[in-house]
């Protein structure tokens, strides 16, 4: 629902601008009522969109203000390594590129690029940062009290500290207990995309630094060309988990090395 939301919002259509906005908005408000109801006045509606309902954070966070937004990413370079690693992954990376270099007017610095030229590298680090252009607008616009920014390695190197993080913030009642168990419930041991596979911070790791030495001299082109643009749309530093946000102090990759 959120995806579809969010592809209707940059439709092309015959309206006029203010036209669209508003017939678009209702649809929103009438998808977004649809969502949001629950059985019993103390449940909570959780959501985990697609990567598309990033655009639309804004009037999600509008339409009721309880609502908030939890953004879990990864650094630029480590999302580049993870779609390198994948053909599939490429694929849809590409497609990804396309759909938003033909949407995203709101932004001319990214809709002026030139994705038919770029290799899957330089794909990955434009998806990244049509993302967090999205998220830099949410952060500072629309009630950047009610958004919560998770590196994504924290999820494998501190699962404890970080869910218990994520719980304060959407007020869910819990005790350490509670913390550890789910934890160190099998559940949370397996891969997220693969539930059979056993899947830890250790394996991450491992994981991380075959990526780099396969892709890392791509990764470091990527992530320079990047950077200017990153400058460009004024969205900060992209060695965090969002643009504009610093890494960790005990960064969970420095056993990577940087390739020169």
């Amino acid at each position: 629902m959120v995806a579809q939301i969010g592809f209707l919002r940059y439709r092309r259509h015959s309206m006029s601008s203010e036209e669209w906005q508003a017939e678009w908005r209702q649809l929103a408000a009438l998808g977004l009522g649809l969502m949001s109801r629950a059985f019993s006045p103390d449940e909570m509606v959780i959501v985990k969109p697609s990567d598309i309902g990033n655009c639309v954070g804004d009037v999600v966070l509008a339409h009721d203000a309880r609502s908030k937004s939890l953004l879990l990413s990864v650094s630029l370079r480590t999302f580049i390594l993870s779609v390198l690693k994948s053909d599939s992954r490429r694929e849809w990376t590409r497609g990804r590129a396309r759909y938003w270099r033909k949407t995203i007017n709101d932004f001319p610095v990214l809709a002026n690029v030139d994705v038919k030229n770029l290799d899957d590298a330089k794909l990955s680090a434009y998806v990244w940062l049509v993302n967090n252009a999205f998220w830099a607008e949410l952060r500072s616009k629309t009630a950047p009290e009610r958004v919560l920014i998770l590196d994504g390695e924290e999820v494998s190197d501190l699962p404890e500290a970080t869910l218990a993080t994520v719980l304060a913030f959407f007020g869910v009642p819990f005790t350490p207990e509670d913390v550890v168990r789910i934890a160190t419930s099998e559940a949370a041991s397996c891969h997220s995309k693969r539930p059979k596979n056993q899947y830890d911070a250790s394996k991450r790791r491992a994981d991380l630094l075959d990526w780099e030495r396969r892709f890392g001299l791509e990764a470091d082109q990527a992530v320079e060309w990047a950077s200017g643009i990153a400058r460009d749309l004024k969205i900060g530093r992209v060695d965090g988990p969002v643009a504009g946000v610093a890494p960790r102090m005990s960064e969970s990759l420095e056993a990577v090395p940087e390739t020169a």
